[in-house]
């Protein structure tokens, strides 16, 4: 076993406010994986077995459990072939009620594998949509958001035989699909006493969308039911600072997860943001990183090639620590440097070193709200409660656009500062273009899925829209250990495995728990937030038209995006008024 290594990777963000997608395998295997440990996808002697094709048996035995039904006491039917099978009651039950055919009057054909709008039929059957067929599966599949990723529609599209793999993925989406009575399958399923929200949360059952962006990504793995928010830079540049430690497949792993192709030119756009975001004199915005050793647990220091690109691309101070003085000194500057929203980081010194990333952001609205305008109003919670809270109220020209049933609108930021001479006249107004900053809200019927390739795809022009939002401030952490290894990045957190050797002088390293904190609070006059991610490794003249109503008095997804050049700065949902 090797020492206790800890490589501590902070990155703090305050906020007045993350190169390739995962293989499909990975995604079968995590939704597998995830049905495993909920309880629904049963395993066998060999494993999850996600190449093996799935029958018609296992099949339907499979969509009771994801439905959470079970089979009735059934009178025998005319199929020969199920006598003495260890699903006749599920197929019994299921043929009864309409859900399934056989393949003829007197076969069934349990043991025949099942293809992918078969499955489909079945599914949606058994949830209680009416009129499925095999000609209309796909097409439903895809109305119904069942059908999410690219081999999952392909399979179904083509009608191909199904693996347990593909069968896991969408079964895996429809946990997030609505029953005809518009209850999400998941929510169904903890009514029915056979789950609990934490069964699902603590798993960070998020859509399994096959999110194409880093930041999708990482908020399909967010839980569902409570308020969240990260920031997608912050973490993204975190793990970077890791990449550029780690060799051979270690490496590749984490920038396949964090969709980064190239690393040296990720080093070169990091030192862009770095000087781009400390130079910006409209907005409180200030980018920082530190490397820390702790000389009390290792007399290895950091290797020269490292601490030098560390100096170069990413403007890292390097210090060095004991036991003694390790958390006092490390927690100080986190919290000087993001004001003292995020006031610590580590909690002991068991680590041998760290690397910690800082940002503070903090901005006002182009457009504020007026305090005297905010009031008490009921805000629809995610889990069916309402609760009264401040709402913030404005009409005014917004960007504003739809994708589908979702509803997009821009909160820009406010990019220049009107000046005054000495004698406090107006002398001009100083611009910043190249510091392009807005929240955009979503809303949609139920929690946004994908919500940057959403906002990707919107075209939003200018309306008059009548606003009612609340204010809110809200904090969250979450576990990334879990989350990077659903994206793919496995070998990093295995001890035995970790292939982490550029940091310290003849010290191989592997990161041994990661953790996010984050803060934010959005009121009149703009936003502040802060995201703290730890890995130890140790905005006419003539009449107005009438105006949008946009009230936000239900669970919506809100992202703030630097418009300049697409960089997610935080990404997060309210769904839970307190």
């Amino acid at each position: 076993m090797k020492k206790g290594i800890v490589l501590l990777l902070c990155v703090c963000m305050l906020f007045g406010g993350i190169g390739c997608a995962p293989t499909t395998d990975a995604a079968e295997d995590t939704s597998a994986i995830i049905l495993q440990k909920i309880g629904i996808m049963k395993g066998t002697e060999n494993g999850l077995e996600t190449e093996r094709n799935v029958t018609r048996a296992e099949a339907l035995a499979l969509i009771y459990r994801i439905c959470g039904i079970a089979a009735e006491q059934q009178a025998g039917t005319t199929f020969a072939d199920i006598d003495g099978h260890w699903a006749y009651e599920t197929i019994a039950d299921a043929y009864k009620k309409g859900y399934v055919a056989g393949i003829s009057e007197t076969e069934f054909a349990p043991e025949r594998t099942v293809t992918g709008r078969e499955f489909v039929k079945m599914l949606l059957s058994v949830l209680g949509y009416d009129g499925i067929t095999i000609e209309n599966a796909y097409d439903k599949g895809i109305e119904l958001s069942l059908l999410l990723h690219k081999d999952t529609k392909e399979a179904v599209h083509k009608d191909a035989v199904l693996t347990r793999g593909i069968v896991a993925t969408i079964c895996h989406s429809a946990l997030f699909v609505k029953t005809p009575e518009g209850q999400l399958v998941k929510q169904m399923l903890v009514e029915k006493g056979l789950y609990t929200q934490e069964d699902f949360g603590a798993l960070g059952c998020g859509t399994p969308a096959a999110a194409a962006d880093f930041s999708d990504k990482l908020y399909a793995q967010m839980p569902q039911e409570k308020n969240f928010m990260f920031s997608p830079l912050s973490i993204k540049m975190a793990f970077a600072l890791a990449a550029n430690g780690a060799e051979a497949e270690t490496k590749q792993e984490l920038l396949n997860a964090l969709d980064i192709a190239d690393l040296d030119a990720y080093n070169t756009y990091a030192t862009t943001l770095v000087e781009k975001y400390n130079a910006a004199g409209v907005m409180e915005f200030n980018l920082a990183n530190a490397l820390w050793v702790n000389e009390s647990k290792t007399p290895a220091k950091l290797q020269s090639a490292y601490a030098q690109k560390m100096r170069d691309f990413y403007a890292a101070e390097i210090n060095t620590v004991t036991d003694a003085d390790a958390v006092a000194k490390i927690n100080g500057w986190v919290k000087e440097q993001t004001k003292g929203k995020i006031p610590a980081i580590v909690q002991n010194s068991d680590f041998l070193a760290a690397l910690v990333n800082a940002v503070y952001f903090k901005a006002a609205w182009k457009n504020e709200f007026h305090e005297a305008a905010t009031t008490k109003d009921t805000f629809h919670n995610a889990d069916g409660t309402t609760a009264e809270t401040d709402f913030m109220h404005q009409t005014d020209y917004f960007k504003y656009g739809e994708v589908g049933s979702t509803r997009i609108l821009e909160l820009p930021y406010k990019n220049y500062v009107e000046k005054a001479d000495a004698a406090g006249n107006y002398s001009g107004t100083e611009r910043f273009d190249d510091l392009d900053v807005s929240m955009y809200i979503l809303m949609g019927e139920t929690q946004v899925h994908n919500p940057q390739a959403v906002l990707d795809d919107a075209t939003l022009a200018r309306a008059r829209v009548k606003l009612a939002m609340p204010k809110f401030e809200s904090s969250f952490e979450v576990g990334l250990n879990d989350i990077m290894r659903a994206l793919g990045a496995v070998r990093a957190f295995d001890v035995n495995r970790a292939q982490i050797s550029g940091i310290l002088e003849n010290q191989p390293l592997y990161i041994q728990s990661s953790l996010h904190k984050s803060y934010i609070k959005v009121d009149e006059k703009g936003t502040e937030a802060a995201a703290v991610t730890g890995i130890m490794v140790g905005a006419t003249s003539a009449p107005p038209a009438e105006p949008i109503e946009f009230k936000a008095d239900k669970p919506f997804t809100y992202i703030i995006r630097d418009n300049t050049n697409g960089e997610i700065l935080f990404m997060g949902a309210f769904v839970q008024a307190k």
